[in-house]
């Protein structure tokens, strides 16, 4: 589903998501990562997004994507 505007993950106590996931989606400008358990930010962004949502999510200050 490369169309895919939005998407949105929050709150499923999600560590990642796959690499070259968010990429794919080329028309993504919305991303919600609000709680989850992410360690570092997901590869694919956060160039091509409009609005990122990251309330209450922890991201590790070591590792960058």
């Amino acid at each position: 589903c490369t169309q895919l505007v939005e998407f949105n993950v929050e709150n499923n106590a999600l560590v990642q998501l796959p690499d070259g996931l968010l990429a794919s989606f080329t028309c993504l400008s919305t991303l919600t990562l609000s709680r989850n358990k992410f360690e570092y930010y997901p590869g694919g962004g956060p160039v091509q997004f409009t609005t990122v949502s990251v309330s209450f999510t922890r991201f590790s200050p070591q590792r960058h994507l």
